[in-house]
């Protein structure tokens, strides 16, 4: 696939359709923004998410912790649970 350039002067604004930036097929390599970015979904993250200030969090979080996910390595919420009892 041949690589083309493109310029935006007056910015992205979507009309009266859903307009979507890039493909599951056919993504950015890098996003570099400057400001605040608002997300009225979901965001999608296969990777780290590295911050580098404040992460404020409006409405609940989810993550899978003590499961093994990850690096590996790690022990099961009843292992830890377990250890801590054991080693009061």
């Amino acid at each position: 696939m041949a690589k083309a350039a493109f310029r935006v002067d007056d910015g992205i604004i979507p009309g009266h359709v859903n307009v979507d930036l890039g493909h599951s097929s056919a993504k950015f390599r890098n996003a570099h923004l400057s400001a605040q970015l608002n997300v009225g979904g979901a965001a999608d993250i296969d990777g780290n998410l590295n911050v580098d200030g404040s992460l404020i969090v409006d409405g609940p979080v989810t993550m899978p912790l003590f499961e093994g996910g990850g690096g590996g390595g790690g022990v099961s919420a009843a292992q830890s649970i377990a250890f801590a009892i054991a080693l009061g």
